[in-house]
């Protein structure tokens, strides 16, 4: 198996990306048991257990099923609703990181 600095996934990482997926598609996942986007996701942010976690508990924002776009495309299309982000930005996710 090839290193991951040539692009391919060592088996842990693989294994993060599907325990990831399955949480994001658990339905029993609360919005109360949600720690902000460093949190979720720091297995594959530059972060470490010294890393001063800044969050308003930004992500987390819900998809919306969206009628017309599905109609016209044929497919099921869902629209990220960012606007549920605490500044009402997608730039939430990307400052939380800057800054911690």
């Amino acid at each position: 198996m090839r290193s991951q600095e040539s692009g391919v996934r060592s088996q842990e990482s693989e294994d993060k990306v599907l325990n990831l997926k399955s949480e994001i598609r658990n339905p029993k996942f609360e919005i109360r048991n949600y720690k902000g986007v460093i949190e979720r996701y720091k297995d594959f942010l530059p972060v470490s257990e010294k890393t001063p976690v800044i969050t308003l508990f930004e992500g987390n924002t819900p998809l919306i099923f969206s009628e017309r776009l599905s109609k016209a495309t044929g497919l099921s299309v869902y629209l990220k609703y960012e606007g549920l982000n605490p500044t009402g930005s997608f730039k939430d996710r990307g400052m939380t990181v800057a800054i911690s």
